[in-house]
């Protein structure tokens, strides 16, 4: 596996994903969907360092894509990005804790922002793991245990 931050790029237009791609060699490993629903499944198998999303895609949009990647990773630094900027998306894109811009645009800023991303956080690891077979008084027991070493 690369040492390079992993970044989600979520554009429909092939030569722009080209592009994007060619950009970011050497600073970034991506990862390329050309489709909302390619990009849930790609979130769902693991965490990425940043996000680089079009607004307009071919089965939905960028920024219910964003709504939904939200709800995994909450920190994640994101990009919307799109040929048509409307004044409802600044606000969307406020409120997702996103940057917004409008095609087209320096490529050197996805490098910049590449390497600003921090590295992804691992997914939460459970405190403790109790089996089917686990009666109640045990599992207060063992929920006791964790709770007094941690204090």
């Amino acid at each position: 596996m690369s040492d390079l931050p992993r970044v989600l790029f979520v554009e429909d237009e092939l030569l722009e994903a080209r592009a994007f791609v060619r950009c970011l060699r050497g600073f970034a490993e991506p990862s390329l969907a050309f489709t909302a629903r390619q990009a849930k499944d790609m979130l769902r198998d693991g965490a990425f360092a940043a996000w680089i999303i079009d607004i307009h895609l071919p089965d939905g949009n960028g920024i219910d894509l964003l709504t939904f990647g939200r709800t995994l990773y909450a920190s994640t630094p994101a990009v919307l990005v799109s040929g048509a900027v409307q004044v409802g998306h600044i606000n969307l894109a406020y409120s997702l804790k996103a940057t917004l811009l409008r095609k087209p645009f320096p490529m050197e800023w996805l490098r910049q922002f590449v390497q600003q991303a921090p590295s992804p956080s691992p997914a939460p690891q459970p405190i403790a793991t109790l089996s089917a077979d686990t009666t109640l008084p045990h599992a207060v027991a063992e929920l006791r245990t964790l709770f007094v070493s941690v204090r």
